[in-house]
């Protein structure tokens, strides 16, 4: 039985109330439930509110119980469902950073004041502790409808009042932004801003929006915006949440007693129905006391009272095996299956049965990644007074600002002013801005200003274009030296491989199955494989490498996973062993940290055949090496490799199948300027079971540390410390150790000796160390999935890139991850530290380091991605004008048309956007961009569809610009050259007659369609081109021929 996700959960809830004789008498029910499950407590809560429609505070034990049980429910009803955290310490708040506890506690208050049906789930600290004001003003609110007038200034100024900050853009929590007629705002308790739009004083609409995109997601009739709760309160006025709610909430305890939860709405109550609920399981070889095999319970349940909870409300696959048809589907996830025999239910989690972890929602995560558009690499967005530009025509030079300037037309057009050497000045138009890049600046060593009109942006960019064409014909080559026949065809047995498949606890992502569909492909052609998995930290490239592998060895062909670091070896060790040994492989691990004896037996094991897949980092490189039957190669990061590994891997590269995997991005742009010559995969959707990683900024506190570890001790998790200071290590572990006697703590920096730091390092993965206190040694390559809290000290030392790659070791599995940046006390932090750390405090989701990582693209070069070594002809030119090069050169070797002439189009029209308009230079700076880079007129409204969703109706200057961008989109790669307008009168130069088959059609055509206006117009010849001249009444009636004339010659 399918039936909607509504009915079958409403049915399941009404049911579970009858059968414990719930109703609306429930406040006088004086019983203990007990023997319940997480989920099946979640249920039953979820039970007594669908008969008993009035709040309730739901309070356990401690945080981590409440927390869990709030998830839970959360999924099943999240608009009824908030979280009441326990305060922070006063000593730990940093003034302009949202605590995600302040989001909670904000969100909770909320209900509290509108009373209405819901649960707010709290620990027993949380809910006695004094820090709610009695005299907090229960009705201080804004209520905004679409078709109101409402007072702006009083709105303005509350928000203010409010604690709410100004900024250019709304991004996060507790701001908001204004532009003209457009109002932003963050609500603390909401997932995504909202954006208001007025037209005069009425708002005319009102819409949710992304904050990343910052493009519109839905659009809604209402907001309403509450006071926050006051955080100053005096010590009179201070108030538990027990005493706050009052009788208005129902009051709900529950106990943890030996695993299962006990449920009281009394604490003084007299009988106890023990549900005696049990986990079901789909093996009987796992049952015990607190267990029951699948097949049991679907042979006692009334096949009425079985509910199958899955993400997909078809998937029934695990109940058709058993033959059961009548039962009910509810699209939604459960964490747990569970039976109670007392109730005759039957609760399945597809996801569980299937071995699979739950997909969950979590409070404040914004839209999927997926759904955003990824920014390329270095947009001129970003540009600030004095950074570094290069022109393609003129070279190096300092950005100073947009300048209008009046045209020779009289109109005022916006422009990029470029500094250069001896105090020289350009002016780049808007339709130019495309022959401008950016150049982001390594190291300590400025780049050299060019001279106008010398020689010498000439000769480095002639160099750097050589190289370009070096890169591509090597790439060429490579690839002509491949294009031979392999001579074996790799084997098809589709059970290993789906065993394989089945072991992967999580589901495939779009991006992942796409890639392992490409690497299956391109094995089972003739040619060898030379293909790049680019994919961001955790979004699965391991798994591809997994699937080929396989493939490989039962074709009877030996691998090679070669990585930069021992840890990172011993790492892909560990995982590639647990997942393919259960499968008949065979692996060892060869690098110089195992003895000669050991190393001498792995080689032996090689060459006589008897191991299958060997990892290891560049010793498997040496002459000594000799491993016949070699059929696939993975390496990982190869950037970080040197010179001589680098060459010896490209000899490699011409005999065998070649997998690459990276973490680096790639920009798109360039991804498809190497199509036919460079195979790649990009994976950018992250895992849907990884949960976006909690993320504080906090000063440092030995008492909240103290709490944070705990936290993660007390559910069997790991935690790192990284204390990025060799010298007072010592200090911080005496510290740990003492506050954590009963807990094993390590050490890991990069003065140990090699062989102690795997040895520590490999502890920590197998379980055996709980603390490690280390430096950024373990910034890449660990994964330890059982480790989900990191604490990292003196977070304002480090930049962006490297945060998120540090707070990237944790998150590695379903289990919600901590990361905690603590800052010094009585240190001043600077405004850029501040930006990046609010940067990384709010960009939580994985997908976010394409965006954060992009300058260590810049740092590492295109010529290292691609083994290469050309970083200093990439750092002559900067890394967008080398990508522009490297396209131009492929496009050249493959005999791709050269590029189509851009037609110059002179016009009396402001054409710009005012400052009144879009505020922001950086702003104006994009979309110029956007407009300038426009190749069809998709892209142009795309563009006008941003600018119109952002910052509300064109004015006549946004609505020029538009029409001229059309025009010169339409006229790209046609005859006409050049447009002009000048008073009334309109000139269009061609190069030759074409479209048409000769000059007398053209002629015809033109006279046709200007003759039926009255149009004046002739014909003139000049050199090896002519042109149409057209005398016109006005400005508009000019306009009205040009758009006649266009249609003939547009494509």
């Amino acid at each position: 039985m399918n039936v909607s996700r509504e009915t079958s959960l409403s049915y399941l809830l009404s049911g579970m109330a009858t059968n414990l004789n719930i109703d609306e008498n429930v406040s006088n029910l004086n019983t203990i439930v007990s023997g319940l499950t997480h989920s099946a407590a979640s249920l039953l809560l979820l039970s007594i509110n669908h008969v008993y429609s009035k709040p309730f505070l739901v309070v356990l034990e401690n945080s981590l119980l409440a927390e869990k049980l709030y998830l839970t429910c959360y999924n099943l009803v999240p608009d009824k469902t908030a979280f009441f955290p326990e305060s922070p310490s006063k000593n730990m708040d940093l003034p302009g950073f949202n605590l995600e506890n302040d989001r909670y506690r904000s969100e909770a208050v909320n209900f509290f004041r509108k009373n209405k049906s819901s649960f707010v789930f709290t620990s027993s600290t949380a809910a006695d502790e004094l820090s709610i004001d009695k005299l907090a003003k229960e009705d201080a609110s804004f209520v905004l409808k679409v078709n109101e007038a409402p007072d702006r200034h009083l709105l303005l100024n509350t928000l203010n009042r409010w604690g709410y900050e100004q900024t250019d853009h709304t991004e996060t929590p507790k701001t908001f932004s204004v532009r003209g007629g457009i109002l932003d705002i963050f609500l603390p308790y909401a997932t995504n801003p909202t954006r208001i739009e007025f037209f005069g004083n009425t708002i005319e609409s009102i819409r949710v929006f992304n904050p990343r995109s910052q493009r519109t997601i839905k659009n809604i009739n209402r907001i309403e915006i509450l006071s926050p709760p006051n955080k100053n309160i005096s010590a009179p006025n201070k108030i538990s949440l027990l005493n706050y709610v009052g009788k208005a909430f129902n009051v709900v305890y529950l106990y943890d007693e030996s695993g299962l939860l006990s449920l009281r709405l009394n604490k003084n109550c007299e009988n106890d129905i023990n549900l005696n609920c049990k986990n079901i399981k789909l093996s009987d070889e796992d049952i015990s006391d607190n267990n029951i095999s699948l097949e049991s319970v679907l042979n006692i349940t009334t096949p009425n009272n079985i509910f199958l909870f899955a993400d997909n409300i078809n998937s029934k696959s695990i109940l058709d095996k058993h033959g059961r048809e009548n039962f009910m589907v509810i699209q939604n996830t459960l964490e747990t299956s569970f039976y109670s025999k007392k109730m005759n239910l039957c609760c399945l989690s597809l996801s569980e049965l299937n071995n699979q972890k739950p997909v969950h929602n979590t409070r404040w995560t914004v839209d999927s990644v997926a759904e955003i558009p990824q920014k390329e690499f270095s947009s001129l967005k970003d540009l600030d007074w004095g950074d570094y530009l290069v022109h393609q025509d003129f070279g190096i030079g300092l950005y100073r600002g947009l300048k209008t300037l009046l045209t020779h037309d009289k109109v005022n057009q916006e422009c990029i002013k470029i500094e250069y050497a001896d105090n020289a000045n350009i002016y780049v138009p808007i339709d130019k801005f495309n022959r401008v890049h950016r150049m982001l600046v390594t190291g300590d060593k400025e780049p050299t200003l060019s001279t106008l009109n010398g020689p010498k942006w000439t000769r480095q960019k002639q160099m750097a274009k050589e190289s370009a064409k070096v890169v591509v014909q090597d790439l060429m080559n490579l690839y002509t030296s491949r294009n031979k026949e392999r001579g074996f065809k790799y084997s098809n047995n589709n059970g290993l491989m789906q065993a394989l498949a089945a072991s992967f606890p999580y589901e495939e992502t779009l991006g992942q199955k796409f890639a392992i569909e490409s690497v299956i492909s391109d094995m089972e052609k003739e040619f060898p494989v030379d293909r790049l998995i680019c994919g961001d930290v955790g979004f699965g490239k391991t798994e591809v490498a997994l699937r080929a592998i396989l493939k490989a060895i039962i074709s009877d062909k030996k691998v090679l996973f070669l990585t930069p670091t021992t840890i990172l070896a011993d790492q892909h060790f560990i995982t590639t062993r647990g997942r393919l040994e259960p499968l008949g492989v065979n692996v060892d691990l060869l690098s110089r940290f195992k003895t000669k004896k050991q190393q001498q037996e792995i080689l032996v094991k090689m060459l006589t055949g008897n191991t299958d897949l060997v990892v290891g980092t560049h010793r498997l490189l040496s002459q000594d090496v000799n491993f016949p039957d070699l059929g696939l190669l993975i390496i990982d990061e190869e950037h970080r490799f040197g010179v001589k590994h680098k060459e010896k891997l490209r000899r490699l590269r011409s005999s065998i199948d070649v997998l690459t995997l990276t973490a680096t991005p790639i920009p798109r742009t360039l991804q498809q300027s190497l199509l036919g010559i460079r195979d790649i995969s990009r994976i950018s959707t992250p895992p849907k079971t990884r949960r976006p990683i909690k993320t504080f900024v906090q000063y440092f506190n030995w008492d909240n540390i103290k709490k944070v570890v705990n936290n993660e001790l007390l559910r069997n998790g790991q935690i790192y410390f990284l204390h990025n200071d060799i010298s007072s290590i010592p200090f911080i572990l005496k510290k740990l150790i003492e506050f954590f006697p009963n807990h094993v703590t390590g050490v890991a920096h990069g003065k140990m000796k090699t062989r102690d730091l795997e040895s520590t390092v490999l502890s920590f993965f197998a379980g055996n160390i709980d603390i490690l206190l280390c430096t950024t040694i373990i910034e890449s390559g660990l994964d330890v999935s059982n480790a989900n809290t990191i604490i990292i000290n003196n977070a304002q030392n480090f930049g962006l890139s490297q945060l998120y790659q540090i707070r990237g070791r944790v998150g590695r599995s379903n289990r919600q991850a901590y990361c905690y940046l603590l800052l010094p006390h009585r240190k001043t932090i600077g405004k850029s530290a501040h930006k990046r750390l609010k940067a990384i405090e709010h960009f939580t989701s994985l997908g976010s380091g394409y965006d954060i990582s992009l300058k260590d693209l810049e740092i590492r070069g295109a010529g290292n991605l691609f083994g290469y070594k050309q970083s200093g002809n990439i750092a002559a030119v900067g890394f967008e004008m080398y990508c522009k090069l490297l396209q131009e050169a492929v496009d050249e070797s493959i005999g791709n048309t050269p590029a189509q002439l851009v037609p110059k189009i002179s016009m009396p029209l402001n054409a710009m956007l005012d400052s009144s308009y879009v505020s922001l230079v950086q702003d104006r700076l994009y979309f110029y961009q956007q407009l300038s880079e426009a190749r069809d007129i998709d892209s142009v409204n795309r563009v006008e569809a941003e600018l119109l969703d952002r910052f509300g109706r064109l004015p006549e200057s946004a609505k020029n610009i538009m029409h001229i961008t059309k025009l010169r989109v339409r006229l790209t790669g046609t005859a006409v050259t050049y447009v002009s307008i000048i008073g009334s009168d309109l000139t269009i130069r061609l190069t030759d007659f074409s479209p048409f088959q000769s000059a007398q059609e053209l002629f015809k055509a033109v006279g046709e369609k200007l003759t039926i206006y009255n149009f004046n117009y002739q014909f003139a010849p000049s050199n090896d081109s002519f042109s149409i001249s057209i005398k016109a009444k006005d400005l508009n009636h000019s306009l009205k021929a040009l758009e006649l004339l266009v249609t003939l010659f547009s494509k």
